[in-house]
């Protein structure tokens, strides 16, 4: 029983607040279903019909002892405490736990310091059904009725866009105990009664439409006598009446003013217009209520709080290439189509004397071509049909004009300056993005489709207070710069996943300098502003933050290094490695949290995928292709069939073989250093990788054991595995070739000198019967990593506790006397103190002597072997 718990809903309520207070009941017996204090008609109704099975009460009519004793509230069908009817007093205790079952988008006004079960589904009934079916609750006819009510009503009985997969199942088990259907019909029905008709028909008589902000807005107002129930249900067929984005009605009557908001996208977040108005539900259909007001005013309001809002709608701004490539009329056919191919360009605009003459597609050249004319310029057969469009233009918008005027590219023009270009193609990516990042679902990782609130919500609670504080603050300072910033890279893609960063890149879309001016000062601190690469540079408390101007980069014919110049966010994503780390986040503070996601990185990252943007990225890039390897070894994704294929092929064609590459080598050590490096090794064994840098195909069963055993040997004694994983890899090869490959990675003179020195080892100890002495001092003067190495690598388990016995104890084997000791003997200085040691630790070895007196009565007695100060 759960006699010290109580449960909520809103003021207000309605249907699905009743039945999700009743289904909570039933996971928690004995709970005290509190009277939320106001209901609407139904609501008030359904409490009647359901009274004796409901057991509503007030707070005041609980036992005040039993009230002092409440330990839990239960809250239903709304986050948001200021929403609570009665009983919102048990909140303010420091000592309850707090529950809350919700089907509502997270908002900033949630409430804080509770457990939050949220499910995207078109009723809260719903969510608590489902556990009730997990439990296996067995439930009365009338009680399944009474539950059903709820989803019936929340969902429009299954017509509305919210409903999911999970609100059939939670009524088909509802259904498998008997659902009285004319009870549901009695309450909603799917036609409209006389009064609703007639409130119908005042609202179409004095609709208004208007074009707020780019939205098309339709308003409808009227008066009644009465309070008209449903009319939620009478704004519904309005919607589908009119064709408008945005559709408010506003009635009054004696009950106060009602304000239903609709939209036909998740981009027009009505809750959030409804606001200060104190409203309440979901992105596409919120409702406030007033106890008075001026409806004239209220839409007056209504239209300023949407002139207002920026509902983070795509423009061609956001998706447009700029700087625009242009191809000088004199151009040959030929040039042209090389240009294209380097660049990636479907087409391009045509400059003569500084004036863009018409365009240039890659397919009317591939034609001209075959025809034989490839040396004619490229002015003999552009086409001259130039469309422009406006930096703030919409998605749709650029669709119908590309429609009507049948062309397949556009350029954005503004204060009669060409600044941007869009072609067929990057309008249908953004169209993509743009309805899946407005598809309506909540975030889940499978949803893909984060709204900014969710997004904001989620770097508040996953990023380190500070560095959320810094995320405002450079959003502010970019504001005042006239300019747009995004956090990009792998700190938005560990954001998602959960993982610590310390590192946090962004793209400026102007002028990353003239930011780091404004920082130095914002932060007085340093800042380190590099204006020829167009980056800068600041560390703070432990983190470290990098800036650039959007980019675009290219490669010429053997360069190592790509060549850079300015471009749009979208061009500077697309540029980069993998899909899931070519998402960014704006934190301006108009959006702040809006998810870019042109490439689908955050489904490939909610599937574990690694896929390129583009197929030549691998040959433009060969480091790309140990950092594949590095994302399947750490984080356990795989690659998507297509890039793999990509990798093979990358692989065949040689694209490693220059391995006197710096990133191909940082990013191979960095593989051989981590905590992963037996997996990535083994992933480079399968791909073919071992074999371009150290002629491996497959590795051998003593390799093989080697690796599994060196996780214990480095975590017991601290070691680095840099240098153990190189020694394991060129075992068994010769010297020359091990020199020849550790040069090309550029490794220092000494270590392959120690490498080189622990591989003889190795050989000359397998022909010995009982390890030499002299091997065994050689090892222990070597670096532990090489010492290690050689353990790792001895089949022979006695020879293996051998050495291990001597490197585990090398102090065992260090002498007793020291360089004073053989001082005050009369020995002189110099390169014989150090034979003499070597000959002690030799002898200690072979248990010729144990002591310190040991050690002395040998020096004694070989005394005519050394060099002395004075004669003894």
């Amino acid at each position: 029983m759960n006699k010290n718990t109580v449960i909520l809903t809103h003021a207000g309520a309605d249907l699905d607040a009743i039945s999700s207070m009743y289904a909570a009941g039933k996971l928690y017996p004995g709970s005290f279903l509190i009277d939320p204090g106001s209901m609407d008609e139904e609501a008030r109704k359904m409490s009647e019909i359901f009274g004796d099975m409901l057991k509503l009460v007030k707070v005041k009519e609980i036992p005040r002892k039993i009230r002092a004793e409440i330990k839990r509230v239960i809250i239903v069908d709304t986050k948001i405490p200021q929403r609570v009817g009665e009983g919102r007093e048990f909140l303010k205790r420091k000592d309850v736990e707090i529950i809350v079952f919700d089907h509502h988008p997270p908002s900033p006004r949630d409430i804080k310091n509770a457990k939050i079960v949220s499910r995207n589904v078109g009723a809260n009934t719903t969510i608590l059904v489902n556990l009730l079916k997990k439990k296996k609750i067995i439930l009365s006819p009338m009680e399944a009725t009474l539950l059903a009510l709820g989803i019936y009503e929340d969902t429009g009985s299954f017509m509305f866009p919210s409903v999911s997969c999970e609100d059939f199942e939670a009524i088909s088990f509802l259904s498998s105990f008997g659902i009285n259907m004319k009870i549901i019909r009695s309450f909603v029905s799917p036609f409209l009664n006389r009064t609703q008709l007639t409130l119908l028909k005042n609202l179409l008589s004095g609709i208004t439409e208007k074009e707020i902000n780019g939205v098309k807005v339709a308003f409808a107002r009227a008066e009644t006598k009465k309070y008209v129930q449903g009319i939620s249900v009478v704004t519904h067929r309005l919607r589908e009446m009119v064709n408008s984005d945005l559709i408010f009605v506003i009635v009054k009557n004696k009950e106060g003013v009602f304000i239903i908001g609709r939209s036909n996208s998740p981009v027009y977040n009505v809750k959030e217009i409804l606001l200060p108005f104190g409203g309440g539900g979901h992105i596409t259909a919120a409702t406030a209520i007033l106890e008075e007001g001026d409806p004239d005013k209220i839409q007056s309001l209504l239209e300023k709080r949407i002139s207002e809002i920026n509902f983070g709608k795509l423009t061609a701004a956001d998706i447009m290439s700029s700087p625009v490539k242009t191809i000088d009329a004199k151009t040959g056919i030929k040039e042209a189509y090389k240009i294209m191919v380097q660049f990636g360009y479907s087409g391009l605009p045509v400059d003569e004397k500084g004036r863009i003459t018409g365009i240039i597609s890659k397919r009317d050249i591939e034609k001209i071509m075959l025809a034989e004319k490839r040396n004619r310029p490229v002015k003999q057969y552009l086409t001259p049909k130039i469309v422009k469009v406006k930096p703030e233009t919409t998605l749709e918008k650029i669709e119908e004009i590309m429609a009507e005027n049948d062309v397949g590219r556009v350029l954005v023009a503004k204060n009669g300056k060409v600044i941007g270009i869009i072609s067929r193609s990057d309008l249908i990516k953004a169209l993509y993005m743009e309805r899946k990042m407005f598809s309506g679902k909540g975030f889940e990782m499978k949803s893909a489709s984060p709204f900014p609130a969710e997004v904001k919500m989620l770097m508040k609670s996953r990023l380190p207070e500070k560095v959320y504080y810094l995320l405002e603050l450079f959003g502010k300072l970019s504001a005042k710069n006239n300019q747009q910033i995004y956090l990009v890279g792998g700190s938005v893609r560990d954001l998602f996943l959960g993982i610590r960063s310390l590192d946090f890149d962004f793209v400026l879309s102007k002028d990353a300098t003239e930011f780091g001016n404004m920082l130095s000062d914002a932060l007085k601190t340093k800042v380190t502003i590099h204006k020829d690469f167009g980056t800068i540079h600041f560390s703070y408390e432990g983190y470290e933050f990098d800036f650039v101007t959007a980019r675009r980069e290219w490669y010429n014919k053997n360069s190592i290094l790509p060549n850079v110049e300015n471009a749009t966010l979208k061009e500077d994503l697309s540029r980069r490695d993998f899909t899931v780390n070519a998402m960014a986040i704006s934190i301006m503070p108009y959006d702040f949290g809006r998810l870019i996601d042109l490439f689908n990185g955050l489904k490939d990252l909610s599937e574990k995928t690694i896929r390129v943007l583009y197929p030549l990225s691998f040959l433009e890039d060969p480091s790309r292709l140990l950092r594949a390897i590095k994302y399947e070894a750490k984080l356990g994704f795989k690659l998507s069939e297509d890039t793999e294929h990509l990798f093979k092929k990358a692989v065949e064609l040689g694209a490693l073989m220059n391995t006197k590459s710096q990133r191909i080598t940082q990013e191979l050590f960095e593989l051989f250093s981590e905590t992963y490096s037996k997996k990535a090794i083994n992933l480079m064994e399968k791909r073919g990788v071992l074999k371009e840098f150290f002629g491996i195909k497959r590795l051998s069963k003593i390799k093989k054991e080697a690796l599994e055993e060196e996780e214990t040997i480095v975590s017991k004694y601290g070691l680095s595995r840099l240098k153990i994983n190189l020694f394991i890899l060129l075992y068994g090869k010769k010297k020359e070739e091990i020199e020849k490959i550790l040069s090309g990675f550029s490794v220092k003179k000494k270590t392959i000198k120690e490498i080189t020195n622990g591989l003889r080892i190795i050989r000359q100890i397998r022909r010995q019967k009982k390890i030499k002495e002299e091997n065994v001092l050689e090892l222990i003067k070597m670096p532990k990593e090489i010492s290690a190495a050689v353990l790792l690598l001895f089949k022979d388990k006695k020879h293996k506790e051998e050495l291990m016995e001597y490197l585990e104890n090398p102090d065992k084997l260090k002498p007793e006397i020291t360089g004073k000791d053989l001082k005050a003997l009369g020995l002189k200085e110099g390169k014989q103190f150090g034979e003499i040691l070597k000959e002690l630790i030799i002898l200690k070895l072979k248990g010729k002597i144990k002591t310190k007196k040991d050690e002395l009565d040998y020096v004694l007695q070989n005394k005519e072997r050394f060099e002395w100060k004075t004669k003894n």
